[in-house]
């Protein structure tokens, strides 16, 4: 079970190389806004992993989702670039941080009887063990004991503290419910950020902030109001037919057990008769 985690580990340490990539090439307006194609990602690879049809009006909720995230983070220094292999490269990453998500929330929903801690000790040992590769081929000077720590103050450890509750939060949250919730969440996340740097920092509330909540609010409302189509009626046929066969085999039973038994003790009797007549 525990080798499975290895995919995502290796697919995680590649989005975070990504990350840093997309970085260089794109403001961070940019690639806030393009980063929210994950979205749309989620909903497709959660369609062929679970093999669960979401329906065209939650298709609708997801793609306004995704419009209602890119408004609140676009600002005028907002400036799409044209270069295809730079567009390329986030719209990978994007990919990459969805096909992490499903496949780890396909491993966590799998064999529940196994603690969700053993499971995030399978995926942090691999993430250190590829993570620790890919340092030792760009940069193998770090990896020396005099070497790694350096820079890393107490600010870096709440950092580092606060991304593993984050990282045992998403797992809590995979586990029990989806990876699409989970984008909602997120969605959530940055309207409360914006609430809080209100009024904590006295920054402003614009239209857009206004019009992306509206536009994530109403995404909410058609995503909760239109459940999945039902299961396929194959599903549904092949179900039927284990139900009717059960029926059978009950009903087979049960006759088995009407049947009157043969009349045993008649057959003993005429054996000892003629073990009678023959004395």
């Amino acid at each position: 079970m525990g080798v499975y985690f290895a995919v995502p580990a290796f697919i995680y340490t590649l989005y975070n190389s990504l990350f840093f990539f997309n970085l260089i090439h794109f403001d961070p307006v940019s690639y806030r806004v393009l980063i929210n194609m994950r979205i749309i990602w989620s909903g497709v690879l959660f369609q062929v992993f679970f093999a669960k049809s979401l329906g065209w009006k939650r298709w609708i909720a997801l793609f306004l989702l995704m419009v209602g995230c890119a408004v609140n983070q676009l600002t005028p220094d907002f400036e799409l670039t044209t270069n295809m292999y730079y567009l390329g490269t986030i719209v990978f990453q994007s990919l990459t941080s969805s096909f992490g998500g499903v496949y780890s929330e396909v491993l966590l929903k799998k064999d529940i009887d196994i603690s969700i801690n053993i499971k995030n000790m399978y995926l942090y040992f691999f993430s250190i063990v590829f993570n620790s590769a890919f340092i030792a081929a760009m940069r193998p000077s770090t990896l020396a004991p005099s070497q790694f720590f350096v820079g890393y103050t107490s600010l870096t450890w709440c950092i580092v503290v606060v991304g593993a509750l984050c990282g045992f939060t998403t797992a809590l949250f995979l586990r029990h419910l989806n990876i699409l919730l989970k984008e909602y969440a997120h969605s959530g996340e940055m309207f409360l950020t914006a609430v809080l740097s209100a009024m904590f920092f006295g920054q402003e509330i614009d239209v857009r902030l206004v019009v992306s909540m509206l536009l994530v609010c109403l995404s909410v409302v058609i995503y909760n109001r239109s459940p999945p189509p039902p299961k396929d009626e194959q599903e549904g046929e092949s179900s039927e037919q284990e139900t009717g066969v059960e029926i059978e085999m009950q009903e087979m039973e049960q006759g088995q057990s009407s049947v009157p038994a043969p009349e045993l003790s008649s057959a003993s009797d005429e054996a000892n008769a003629i073990e009678v007549a023959v004395k």
